[in-house]
């Protein structure tokens, strides 16, 4: 008997080493030249338990956000939006500035602090070219400052050499599409059903239409449009949430709190998506109020959550009608300050099957969902129960695509995490008038 458990714990160990580890490095917090006080830090998956510690990162990294590693986790280049550094923390050749300076500069945007948007950026891994890359983004692109800027989807081609630990950017500013009204956030990515290819769902605002491209061998490619079933208005969608898909790689999600959330099947073979639900969340959601939100499925493809500043919602697909059964308030945000309003904002699922939060503000601690697979309150929420080794910079967690689609398990659960006590606050009482 001894054996033959000694046996599956070896076979369940190289079923972990076996993954894909291409999100296995997560960087935040902020530039030590801008301000001394305070840096930057990394969660490693790697380790077990999950190492975070300081890090100097070399940049500020808030709201924009990605990173890549290679297939064993090592750390190959990252980027806060503006500037594209190595493992080294040094900015690569031709990685500075990636996104138009006009528009910067009439924002007094510094590219050591980051560039705004948490779902602006991407990076993909050339699959018919292991030392090739592609690093998305979507800037707002301005000829003058008066004018309407376009919000295009560009593209730069990095290039990394193993041996030499060298990486660089051989090109920048390449256009995939050139419009004025793509969404911003909404960025994501998912594996084609032949594991090589990479499908990309950008939506339009003030439009229902999702633009969808193919990168393969040849490079991107244009596919049709797609119906929204949805307006996405620029003022109440855009910046307003996220949209993820369900690591199984089937269905499509998307959430804002004025549009709700909308679901679809996905075809990783043609690219497309059918079947769209609408969920309310909210039964009746104020159109003029304004919150920042965020969407994330559980590792079984089951739960979404939904993360709407002051609520979290874990929505059931499995439910046969969602609307009615499936929707679950998880919490309500506790009052915490740490010290600003610790509310609920991006959230990012790791590579050790739990779910990240981040509020909007510089606080010191996260949020973390530590068995999203499990129903309801079962899912073991805990606010602000992640102390950081520095002040977190602006609302601030990676995009990735997803990864682990075609293997059998999505995320390693032996990685531990090690959580300190939760930040207590306590909010006096107010009356009026």
């Amino acid at each position: 008997m001894r054996y033959v458990i000694f046996i599956l714990l070896i076979l369940s160990s190289q079923i972990s080493l076996s993954q894909s580890k291409q999100d296995y490095n997560w960087l935040f917090g902020r530039d030590k030249s801008v301000t001394p006080e305070q840096g930057g830090y990394i969660f490693d998956f790697n380790k077990k338990p999950v190492s975070i510690h300081k890090r100097d990162n070399g940049i500020g990294i808030s709201a924009s956000n990605a990173s890549i590693s290679d297939k064993d986790g090592n750390l190959i280049f990252y980027t806060n939006g503006c500037a594209i550094l190595d493992s080294n923390s040094k900015i690569i050749a031709n990685g500075y500035p990636i996104v138009d300076t006009v528009w910067m500069n009439f924002l007094n945007i510094d590219c050591k602090r980051g560039y705004p948007g948490g779902q602006n950026n991407l990076i993909l891994k050339d699959n018919y070219n292991d030392s090739l890359y592609y690093l998305i983004n979507k800037p707002r692109v301005f000829i003058e400052v008066n004018e309407e800027p376009t919000k295009p989807i560009w593209y730069s081609l990095i290039k990394h050499n193993p041996i030499l630990d060298e990486v660089i950017s051989i090109s920048r500013n390449n256009v995939i599409y050139d419009s004025k009204n793509t969404l911003t956030n909404f960025l994501t990515a998912l594996p084609h059903a032949n594991g090589n290819d990479w499908w990309i769902i950008q939506p339009l605002e003030e439009d229902s239409v999702f633009v969808t491209f193919l990168l393969n061998e040849d490079g991107f490619t244009r596919h049709p449009d797609q119906n929204t079933h949805a307006f996405f208005n620029s003022w109440r969608s855009s910046a307003g949430g996220t949209a993820k898909f369900s690591p199984d790689g089937t269905k499509y999600a998307l959430y804002t709190f004025a549009d709700q959330l909308h679901i679809y099947d996905f075809d990783r073979e043609t690219g497309k998506l059918s079947n769209h639900e609408k969920i309310f969340v909210f039964p009746d959601p104020d159109q003029d109020e304004v919150r920042f939100c965020s969407v994330e499925w559980s590792p079984n493809s089951r739960f979404i959550y939904t993360a709407s500043s002051t609520e979290l919602h874990q929505v059931d697909t499995w439910e046969s009608d969602i609307q009615t059964d499936g929707i679950r308030l998880i919490a309500e945000w506790d009052g915490t300050n740490d010290p600003f309003s610790n509310t609920f904002y991006l959230m990012a699922q790791g590579p050790d099957c739990k779910i990240y939060m981040c509020s909007t503000s510089a606080n010191n601690s996260y949020h973390v969902i530590k068995q999203p697979n499990k129903l309801g309150i079962a899912c073991d929420f805990c606010q602000s129960c992640l102390p950081l080794p520095e002040a977190a910079n602006f609302g601030s967690m990676p995009n990735f695509p997803r990864f682990r689609v075609d293997e059998e398990e999505k995320c390693d659960s032996t990685i531990e995490l090690v959580l300190g006590l939760p930040v207590w606050y306590e909010r006096k009482l107010t009356i009026y008038p």
